[in-house]
């Protein structure tokens, strides 16, 4: 794959033919995840782009116009993988102007 245009398509079907590269372990899991962003994309907006920019807060400054201050943001990026309390956590960045979590 040398291109964007390379990946599968929005159903993540690869070519004309389809078919999805997925290890039949993770199959379940996967149709969690695909289950889980159909429910949260009704209720989201989301932006794409069709380049890779240098990391999540390039990519969040090419839509800073979209950004309302009073709405709680949370930057990451798609190949990293946390355990974590949400409501925890956003009750505890509204004590602050906002928060990094690290490792």
């Amino acid at each position: 794959m040398n291109k964007l245009t390379d990946l599968p398509n929005s159903d993540g079907f690869f070519g004309e033919y389809g078919g999805k590269f997925v290890p039949e372990t993770l199959m379940h899991a996967l149709k969690e995840l695909d289950e889980t962003y159909l429910t949260l994309k009704s209720n989201s907006k989301f932006i794409e782009i069709d380049y890779i920019t240098e990391g999540p807060a390039c990519s969040a400054l090419l839509f800073k116009n979209e950004i309302n201050n009073d709405d709680e943001l949370i930057i990451a990026n798609c190949d990293q993988i946390m355990e974590w309390n949400s409501n925890n956590f956003l009750h505890n960045i509204k004590l602050y102007d906002g928060a990094m979590v690290y490792g």
